[in-house]
Parts: C-alpha cells; sequence; structure tokens
C-alpha cells in the first residue's frame, strides 16, 4: 500500500465544520516536519517508478535481441539451416547483423542508465554469439574439409577403377590418393601412425575396387594384380578379396581346361591332317616290300612329302633336315608333313585352299584364285570353287579329305574326362569346372553338327527331289553327308505309298515332341505323307502340345490297347511289333476316317474308343495258315479285306456290343448265352 502523507491523514481525520484555528508559532514546526516527509516521498515513488520503466524497456530490448538470435540460428534459413560450404563464413555473415540488430533496439533506449546497462548486455551477448558461431563454423569447416577430402578419394578410386586394366592409370589415381591422406594428415595434425593406418586404409579400398573390375573380365588378371598390391591392404580386405577371387579364379581356370581338352584332343586342323596321312598313305610310311612309300611323282613316306620341299618342311617343323629320317621315320616324315601343310593353312586362312595346296602346290591354288574369284572374299562360294577346280584328282582329294574330317571321331566325354583328371596342375575343384566346362562344349558342338548335318541333308535333298541326280549334289555338301545319308539319296526313287512303319514311327515322335530328321525318311515316305508330318512338326514346334493334342488322346488310347495286347509301342522299325504297331494305325485311321466323312463331324472319344476296341478284338481267320488248311489267330487290325473273323472269346466282344445283343435276344424273348452272343457277333462283324 502506498504511504499516505502526514497532511493528508491529519486533513482526512479534521471535522469539515470545526472553525479554522489560528495556529500558534509553537504548532508550526510539526506541520513543516511533516510536508518534508510527503516530498521525500514522492521523490522515492517517482524514482522507483522510473526504475521500473527502465527495467521494463531493457527487458523488452533483451527480449526482442533473444527472439531474434532464436530466428537467426534456428530459422527456416537459419544458420544451423546451413551446412559444409555454406557455413564457412558464418560468423563473418551474422555478428554485423547483430551488431545491426543491437543498434535498432539501442534507439529506443533514452536514459543513461539504461544504455550503460544495454551496453553490457549486449557485450556478453555478442560474445556468446560469436562463441556460438565459431564453434559450429568449425565444426562445418572440418566436415567440409573432410567431405571435399572423401570426394577426392571416390574420384581417384573410381578412376583407377574405370582404367583397372591399364596400370600406369592405376598408379597416378593411387598417387593422387595418396596425397589427398598426406594432406588429411597435416590438415587435422594426426600422428604418424594413425596417419599411417588411413592411408592404407584409403589405398585398400582402391586396390579392391580394381581387383573387383578386373574379376569381372578376367579374375586370372584380378589374381595377379591382388598378389602384386596385397601389402598395400588391410588384413580384413585381404581376407575378402581371397574370398571373392578363389572361386572366380577356379571357374575361368577350369572352364579354360575344360575346352582346351576338347580342343587339344581333337582340333579341326589336327583331324584333317589325320585325313590328308589318310587319303596320302593309308597311315603307312612302307610298301608291301617294305621300302619307302614313294609315288610316282616322288613324294615319299607316311605324309607323302617331295623331297625338295623336305628341307624347308623341317626348318618349319624346328628340327634338322635329315634324309635318312625322311625316308624311314614315320614320326618325322609325319612332322615334316604336319608342319608344311600348317604353313599352308596358315598362309591361306581356309582348309579348302590348304588341302588343295597341299595337293596340287601352292602356286596353283593361287592361279585358280586369280582366275574362278577368292572364296575368302565372298568373290565366289568354296563349294564353287572346288567344282572349278581343274584337276579331278585335287577334287577328288579335298572332297575326301574334308569330308573324312567332318565325319571323323568327335571325343567322348569319359576321354575328355580322362585327360582332365589326369592333370597334376588343377585343384579338385578346377578339375569339377573343367568337367562341367567340357561337358557343355561337347553338347554345343554336337548341337552346332546336327544344324550343320541337317542343312547339308537338306541341301542335298532339295537337289534330288527336283529331278537331279545325286551328282548334283555340291561336292562339299557331299563329302559332309554321313555314309548312311549318301547312301539314302543315292538309292531314292519317289514313292506313292509311304512304308507304315516308318509314317507313324515319325509321327508318334512328332506328337511326343521330339526332334524328327524327316529328311532322313525321305525315301521311304510319299510326298502326301512327307508333306503332312512336315507340316506337323513345324505346327507343333510353334504352338507346342496343343497343336497335336487330338492325335496325342487318340494315340494314348490306341498305346493303352497296344499294351494291353502284348505289343510294344515303341518297337524300332523292322522289328515284328513295329508292323503290328503299323497295321493297326492304319486300321484305326482308316476306320475313323470314313466314321468322320459318314458323319460329318469330328469322331467323339467315346466312337474313337469303340474304334480301337474292335480293331484289337482277336479270333480265329479260317484258311489263313499252311496253304490255307490251318487257321491262325489274329486281331481284327490284322486280317485281309474278305477275310472272316471268328471270335471265340466271349471277353473279346466289345462291351457295348455285348450289351445291343444281349438287349436284342431279350426283346425276341430268347435266353442269351456265350455262344449265342458269340454267334451274333461273328455274323455282324465278317
Amino acid at each position: 500500500m502506498a504511504r499516505v502523507p502526514v497532511y493528508q491523514r491529519q486533513l482526512s481525520t479534521a471535522p469539515i465544520s470545526a472553525p479554522r484555528i489560528q495556529p500558534d508559532i509553537a504548532d508550526t514546526s510539526g506541520l513543516t516536519q511533516g510536508l518534508n516527509d510527503a516530498t521525500r516521498a514522492a521523490t522515492q515513488i517517482a524514482l522507483e517508478e522510473r526504475a521500473k520503466a527502465d527495467t521494463a524497456a531493457l527487458m523488452s530490448a533483451d527480449q526482442q535481441l533473444a527472439e531474434w538470435k532464436q530466428q537467426t540460428l534456428f530459422g527456416t534459413d537459419g544458420v544451423y539451416t546451413r551446412r559444409g560450404g555454406q557455413a564457412l563464413d558464418i560468423t563473418g555473415q551474422t555478428l554485423p547483423a547483430f551488431d545491426q540488430k543491437v543498434s535498432e533496439l539501442e534507439e529506443g533506449l533514452r536514459t543513461p542508465a539504461q544504455r550503460e546497462r544495454w551496453s553490457i548486455i549486449k557485450r556478453n551477448q555478442r560474445e556468446a554469439l560469436s562463441n556460438e558461431l565459431a564453434k559450429y563454423e568449425f565444426g562445418q569447416r572440418e566436415q567440409y574439409y573432410d567431405e571435399v577430402a572423401e570426394g577426392q578419394r571416390q574420384t581417384a578410386i573410381q578412376n583407377a577403377k574405370l582404367y583397372a586394366g591399364e596400370p600406369g592409370q592405376v598408379a597416378y589415381n593411387l598417387s593422387k590418393l595418396q596425397a589427398v591422406e598426406g594432406a588429411e594428415a597435416q590438415r587435422k595434425g594426426l600422428p604418424a601412425e594413425l596417419a599411417e593406418q588411413q592411408r592404407l586404409a584409403s589405398t585398400s579400398r582402391l586396390h579392391t575396387a580394381v581387383v573387383d573390375q578386373l574379376a569381372s573380365r578376367d579374375p586370372s588378371q584380378a589374381r595377379t594384380y591382388f598378389l602384386d598390391n596385397s601389402l598395400g591392404m588391410t588384413g580384413d580386405d585381404q581376407l575378402k578379396v581371397r574370398t571373392m577371387l578363389q572361386p572366380l579364379v577356379d571357374r575361368q581356370v577350369g572352364t579354360q581346361a575344360g575346352v582346351s581338352a576338347i580342343g587339344s584332343s581333337n582340333a579341326p586342323s589336327d583331324r584333317i591332317f589325320s585325313s590328308i596321312i589318310q587319303a596320302e598313305s593309308a597311315g603307312r610310311q612302307f610298301d608291301a616290300r617294305g621300302v619307302p612309300l614313294t609315288s610316282k611323282a616322288g613324294a615319299v613316306g607316311i605324309a607323302q612329302v617331295m623331297p625338295a620341299t623336305g628341307p624347308e618342311a623341317a626348318k618349319l617343323a624346328d628340327l634338322p633336315w635329315d634324309q635318312e629320317r625322311f625316308q624311314h621315320d614315320a614320326d618325322y616324315n609325319r612332322a615334316l608333313g604336319q608342319a608344311y601343310f600348317t604353313k599352308q593353312l596358315n598362309n591361306f586362312g581356309s582348309p579348302l585352299l590348304a588341302v588343295a595346296a597341299y595337293n596340287a602346290g601352292p602356286g596353283k591354288v593361287q592361279e585358280w584364285i586369280k582366275q574362278y574369284g577368292d572364296p575368302r572374299k565372298g568373290e565366289i562360294s568354296e563349294a564353287v570353287f572346288l567344282d572349278k577346280i581343274p584337276y579331278q584328282e585335287t577334287r577328288d582329294y579335298v572332297t575326301n579329305v574334308l569330308g573324312q574330317a567332318a565325319r571323323q571321331h568327335e571325343p567322348s566325354f569319359g576321354e575328355i574326362a580322362q585327360a582332365i583328371d589326369g592333370r597334376t596342375d588343377l585343384t579338385l575343384t578346377q578339375k569339377q569346372y573343367a568337367l562341367s566346362a567340357a561337358k557343355d562344349r561337347l553338347e554345343w558342338m554336337k548341337a552346332e553338327q546336327k544344324q550343320t548335318d541337317d542343312q547339308n541333308l537338306e541341301q542335298a535333298w532339295n537337289v534330288v527331289l527336283q529331278g537331279q541326280s545325286y551328282a548334283a549334289v555340291p561336292s562339299q555338301v557331299w563329302s559332309a553327308l554321313p555314309a548312311k545319308a549318301r547312301k539314302d539319296l543315292m538309292e531314292y526313287r519317289p514313292v506313292t505309298t509311304s512304308d507304315p512303319e516308318v509314317y507313324y514311327r515319325a509321327r508318334d515322335l512328332v506328337v511326343d515332341g521330339s526332334e524328327v530328321n524327316l529328311l532322313g525318311m525321305r525315301g521311304k515316305l510319299s510326298d502326301t505323307d512327307f508333306k503332312e508330318l512336315t507340316r506337323l512338326q513345324q505346327d507343333r514346334r510353334q504352338r507346342g502340345a496343343e497343336a497335336t493334342s487330338a492325335i496325342g488322346t487318340t494315340d494314348e488310347m490306341f498305346k493303352d490297347a497296344l499294351r494291353t495286347a502284348g505289343i510294344n509301342p515303341n518297337a524300332k522299325a523292322g522289328k515284328a511289333d513295329a508292323k503290328k504297331v503299323a497295321s493297326a494305325r492304319r486300321y484305326v485311321d482308316t476306320q475313323i476316317q470314313a466314321l468322320e466323312q459318314a458323319g460329318g463331324k469330328k469322331a467323339t472319344r467315346e466312337q474313337v474308343q469303340q474304334v480301337i476296341d474292335n480293331a484289337f478284338i482277336e479270333g480265329k481267320v479260317p484258311g489263313s495258315g499252311f496253304l490255307g488248311f490251318f487257321s491262325t489267330t489274329q486281331h481284327n487290325f490284322d486280317r485281309a479285306p474278305g477275310e472272316a473273323l471268328n471270335v471265340t472269346d466271349i471277353g473279346q466282344v466289345p462291351r457295348l456290343e455285348k450289351q445291343q445283343i444281349v438287349a436284342a435276344l431279350q426283346r425276341a424273348g430268347r435266353k442269351a448265352t456265350d455262344a449265342e452272343i458269340l454267334r451274333l457277333f461273328n455274323e455282324a462283324n465278317q
């Protein structure tokens, strides 16, 4: 509560109606004292009110400054939203703004006391802000430099990885990486041991990246790089790289070993030269008299090398020329011949031209190339070039050699596996990879050879089917055909009726989805059946099982009937069961076609089953035995037109027909005995 001056208290207690009394001199001293007290009280109140106002103004300014600082530091675009390089000069940018804000707020302070107090506040606030900004800026500066250094590291590592196969580029980027690590260690003032650890960690990252890149292209090269640079990698990275590389290297080494085993066991050039040896001397160094085998032209030995060519061939084989060994050592003579053939193969770049050069001489081959065109440049096909060779002997020689080489025995998987297993330089894992690669390679080679054989066979048949003689088939194609295909072409005569065994066996295979060489069966198929099977096979390839589903369903029913009758549905052509299968097929197909033509629609499954059941009914055919004196047991499909089939086993009567006969007998009031049923059934089916 505010103090009440004495004079106010006195006035307030005096009665209003009391007469005014003039005090005497002694009484005025109390009044004066009261007035002084009132003045001092008022002054004190004023001072207090002024102090409150000063404090409120300072508090307001301080509050506004705090709000500005809060917004400046934590606002949407505040100090703490700036990272890395954006914060490097944040102190220099923020303190001037702070000073400006302080000046603005200072204008609202009027009294010296306010300003004096404000100067203390702003000094403390500025110092605190400056310290906070400096600390933040230092942290961001270090982070920024760390990010820059990491960016430089990653650039060096990525460039080294990009040029992993170029040692100079890798070394250049490695030196850049080491320079970055040196600068970082100096900036941070790292001790030597810690600096070395960081340098090793970075170089290890680079080496690991290079190994990864090389491993994707050439694991062996990656392993070599790793062995050369493993000392510049951490122990953990070394372990990871070894673990990653080993299976890749095993796979690469094993795969190469598998492919190499096939190539070395039966290389095309080796097969060709082996065919040359057979064509030249039948593999003999001496004739029947034990004298070195010598041709009319003077060629000697197993490889039939001319004496004048011998010294040159010996030089090519990296062997000393030895006349005595040339005549009496088959291995020496063969080595000379192979070296000479290899030279022709390298010079001409074509097996056909090289074989022709071995027989007629390289000079003659060059003449023919100039005269007829170069098959290597596409000026003429090899087949046409071969046919144009003017020497019949050389034409036959080239045809026989290349044909024999193409038909030579391919290495078996067992032979390859044995060769791989005998290698001591491969680990067990690498041998497993080698075996797998060799198997895949052999399958691929067989598929490639089959495709080539199919193409040659198709080309040869196209010639013959156009009415030309098999002699018109190009020599190169003819020589590459297997013996059976050549025999089929030579014996081909157009047929009007297909061999039923061949036709139905081919159709079964097509329906099952097997790839059938119809051209190989061409000589035993009529044009109509060949075209039908060709269309069916193409349809099966394109649409799958759906294309032959109807035939397939009938076939399964038919095969079930064959098995029930004790006939092998998959019997090979020529076997007794194969003839029965073909005869039954023909009977069933004929009956179904007649049924469909009569009804004008596709036969139902039940109708097909009825036809098949009827085909396999078994009975006695009178007069079918020796000289017609005996009866033989046959199926319905076996009997010739006009022959009767007497069924004696009630179990052979189809269920549906048996039910119909029984119903007819019952309607006629007759007893349905087995004998009566068989009699009526036989009468109806003659």
